[in-house]
């Protein structure tokens, strides 16, 4: 199915700066689609690493002067770019924060609107009014994506009444060879969990591991800007233990993958909806363990790719870290099979794919709607 070739496709980010998570995801997207197809016009701050990348991909771009929660200064934003958009045939907000912009975009160009939902609709770090505003917007729209079944599952108990597509974020590759994955299953030892922002991501389950991990010497390796309330215990670990245990601080997420043989995703108080630390570590060839929370299980299967755990036994996921420890074939094995799998499903030129295809069948029932 194809766009029609007179009508763009509106995408909203209202975030700034480099982004992370989502914003990540629709660079992404943004690099796939390229210069082939350009029915895009990306709609973002100008100082966003989204607006930088749709311009170095020869996408159409308009800045969006938004401000966090600032509802009608952004409303009043996306409204005076109305005149430059009069050939947009659908708007998509590509997360939640835009939902309300687009749904107002949309109706004044009197096309479908869209969005993609990245976050639990009922997630601890976002507010009472947000979420009413997230859910009267999505159950306004022409359809809505969710980014996993899991996902898809608690929108449903959540009184998301929207139609809605499930489309499983997509990363651009960085080919691996199968004799790199062979290699780093016998000669390093070196462990990484990313999660020092957040408790919830799992530290204290990190804590508890690199204590009973002292007899190996495999080195632990804590990536991301340190939380404030984690700082004294983190800064303890490395006292401790200075050749086993080292906080990196923010590094690239290909050099991250570089340096470890296994990753632990050990979050316990906060729900992925995802899991797009398991996909880029699947694009590398890495085995995780992880808890098997919210989406997890769609990205990393048990047994093939590396293992999942119960998060209220974090004893089980520390048996079967040992156990990716004291086997290299087994972490051989599980890497291939994950290099596998991201080929299969977590490819950006997937995900490109499948939105083309969605947005295009959304414009296409609209118009035959009005016929």
């Amino acid at each position: 199915m194809n766009i029609e070739q007179n009508k763009r496709i509106a995408i909203i980010s209202t975030v700034h700066g480099k982004g992370h998570g989502a914003e990540v995801v629709l660079e992404h997207l943004i690099r796939a689609w390229g210069k082939t197809l350009p029915t895009i016009v990306a709609l973002a701050p100008s100082d966003s690493s989204v607006y930088g990348v749709a311009r170095s991909c020869g996408l159409a771009t308009l800045a969006l002067d938004t401000a966090r929660d600032a509802l009608l200064e952004n409303l009043s934003a996306i409204i005076r770019l109305v005149p430059q958009l009069k050939d947009v045939g659908l708007v998509h907000a590509w997360h939640a924060r835009g939902f309300e912009l687009a749904l107002m975009l949309g109706r004044r160009l009197s096309c479908p609107a869209t969005g993609t939902l990245h976050d639990h609709p009922r997630a601890f770090f976002i507010g009472r009014i947000r979420r009413q505003m997230m859910r009267f917007c999505a159950n306004r729209f022409s359809r809505l994506v969710l980014v996993s079944h899991a996902l898809a599952r608690v929108c449903a108990e959540s009184d998301y009444r929207v139609s809605s597509d499930v489309i499983l974020n997509g990363l651009g590759d960085i080919p691996e060879s199968a004799e790199k994955i062979r290699l780093r299953s016998t000669c390093s030892c070196n462990i990484g969990f990313l999660g020092m922002y957040s408790r919830a991501k799992g530290f204290p389950v990190i804590e508890q591991w690199i204590e009973a991990t002292a007899d190996l010497s495999w080195k632990w390796n804590l990536y991301g800007e340190v939380a404030p309330d984690l700082k004294a215990a983190a800064d303890s670990l490395v006292r401790r233990w200075p050749s086993r245990v080292a906080l990196r601080g923010h590094v690239d997420v290909v050099d991250i993958f570089n340096n470890i043989d296994i990753l632990v995703h050990s979050s316990c108080g906060f729900y992925e909806t995802f899991g797009m630390i398991l996909a880029e570590a699947a694009r590398t060839g890495i085995p995780a363990v992880a808890a098997d929370v919210g989406g997890v299980s769609e990205v990393l299967s048990d047994g093939e790719t590396g293992f999942l755990y119960d998060s209220r036994i974090p004893e089980n996921g520390l048996r079967r870290l040992r156990q990716l420890i004291d086997d290299g074939d087994l972490r051989e094995k599980f890497g291939l099979a994950a290099r596998r799998r991201f080929e299969d499903k977590f490819t950006a030129a997937r995900m490109m794919s499948e939105y083309k295809n969605y947005w295009a069948s959304v414009i296409t029932n609209s118009r035959e709607r009005v016929l």
